[in-house]
């Protein structure tokens, strides 16, 4: 049987209970780890980590040489141009810094399932096929969806939407798959991208796989 490790990070918001809930439910076999920022308060032993300080903004002062999506060299001038975007999106890798401190600190796992504390996964979902996917192709899948329907599942393929673009709402990657070490240089180096954008950039060398269904924030899912 391969270990597997529930990593659920960054700031507790929404009905973080019940999706904890559903999550032990699909991974049954699973140990799992949280963590959140210094000043969160949660239900449940937490690692309170202090927050990082960024001092580059992860889109606007990222070289252009690395933007490799045509989604995101249009979105960025957008997200600049609009106070609230700047901040907004001004704390986005700080998701992938949190998950690589976890990742870190509990090393000793064969697979890793990466977690929003709002994320909620579909009852019906099985994610076996996918732990042993990530643990035998040293590889990361993300699950996610813009719509509220998370019941179906589809695999993307050679979608622009995706392109350059991991899913983030759930990630399932090997131990081999994520390096922290990496995500440290690349934020040290002021090159580490934003949000979906940056999960694709640290894990896609294994051959990563985006999955369209099974994972969204609850405030999404129940509205």
């Amino acid at each position: 049987m391969i270990k597997v490790a529930v990593c659920i990070s960054g700031q507790p918001r929404g009905d973080y209970k019940k999706c904890r809930e559903q999550l032990q439910l699909n991974f049954p076999d699973a140990d799992f780890y949280y963590s959140a920022w210094e000043g969160c308060e949660t239900d449940v032993d937490t690692w309170f980590i202090e927050e990082p300080v960024l001092d580059y903004h992860p889109y606007g002062d990222i070289p252009k040489d690395i933007v490799l999506s045509e989604r995101l060299a249009d979105k960025i001038p957008k997200f600049m141009s609009k106070p609230h975007e700047v901040e907004r999106t001004s704390h986005q890798t700080k998701q992938i810094l949190a998950h690589a401190f976890m990742v870190e600190e509990y090393p000793d796992y064969d697979v890793y399932v990466r977690s929003r504390w709002d994320t909620y996964t579909w009852p019906e979902a099985n994610f076996d096929p996918f732990l042993w996917c990530a643990h035998n192709d040293k590889n990361a899948i993300g699950f996610g969806t813009p719509s509220q329907n998370i019941s179906v599942i589809r695999e993307e393929r050679d979608n622009p939407y995706t392109q350059y673009f991991l899913f983030d709402q759930l990630i399932i990657h090997s131990n081999e798959a994520f390096d922290p070490e990496y995500v440290y240089k690349l934020h040290r180096e002021k090159r580490l991208i934003a949000a979906e954008w940056g999960w694709w950039q640290v894990m896609s060398k294994g051959g990563h796989r985006c999955m369209h269904g099974w994972a969204n924030p609850i405030s999404h899912v129940f509205r």
